[in-house]
């Protein structure tokens, strides 16, 4: 998942990739640094985010790749001091760690007129990366708002019935669930916590509900934990805060029960 002919995440040696976020994290460690590094890029570490100095490195290093999360997207969407000048040379924006609706990725599009917006999906226990917007690959696709891509390469991914584990057709959420040689091994000295999370057939359940599209397309609703029943109804409290944060009086939302 970090080479450098990888057709789910395609860098060039003439991107330039900028790290916002914290190397500790799998995401940017493996999808920034040692993705870009073994492709040959530049990448440009910002040793904490804040508006001015984000488009100050953009615009002095020309970066054309920007791995974001969702909290960093709200922010740029709604800061007026962030223009669409300012993100003029950026050619692909990703996102992940957290799901992102349909609503805020059309806000964001209007300050980057030149980039695509995707998503990833993904986790540590899962090798990490799970899936990827087809946008972001060496023959790209067009991008669905709200889609994580497919999944990735030499790895099968199935969705549940959490209550059940039967598995579950096309459109209907379930919990995903991800089986192949990268995810871990388990998780040490928790044999308890491994056999919660790897069945006995390797398959990896990740405590998100997602639903898979006509077009082999992955999307995430929420995680299973954090599902709201309501009368007979399940609420994903993420659809809620992402459909609050397009208003622009309000800057950030939490749906509780």
């Amino acid at each position: 998942q970090v080479d450098g002919e990888n057709p789910n995440l395609y860098f060039g040696e003439d991107d330039v990739l900028l790290c916002v976020l914290p190397l500790f994290h799998i995401y940017s460690l493996n999808s920034v640094l040692l993705a870009g590094l073994r492709a040959g890029c530049a990448i440009v570490i910002m040793r904490k985010f804040d508006h001015g100095a984000l488009v100050s490195l953009v615009r002095a290093h020309a970066v054309t790749v920007a791995p974001f999360v969702p909290p960093i997207v709200v922010e740029i969407a709604k800061s007026d001091r962030v223009t669409a000048a300012d993100l003029a040379s950026i050619r692909m924006v990703m996102s992940g760690a957290a799901p992102m609706g349909k609503d805020l990725q059309d806000a964001f599009m209007a300050k980057i007129p030149n980039a695509v917006l995707g998503q990833g999906y993904g986790m540590t226990e899962a090798g990490p990366v799970l899936s990827m917007c087809l946008a972001f690959a060496k023959e790209p696709f067009g991008v669905k708002s709200g889609s994580c891509g497919t999944v990735v390469r030499n790895a099968e991914l199935k969705i549940v019935d959490p209550d059940t584990g039967a598995s579950l057709g096309r459109n209907l959420p379930g919990e995903i669930c991800i089986r192949g040689n990268q995810i871990m091994k388990g998780y040490l000295n928790d044999p308890e916590a491994t056999k919660n999370t790897i069945d006995k057939d390797g398959w990896l359940h990740t405590g998100d509900i997602g639903y898979v599209d006509d077009d082999d397309e992955i999307f995430i609703v929420d995680r299973l934990k954090e599902i709201i029943k309501y009368k007979g109804f399940q609420v994903p409290p993420a659809e809620l805060e992402a459909l609050l944060i397009t208003h622009a009086e309000i800057k950030d939302a939490a749906v509780v029960s």
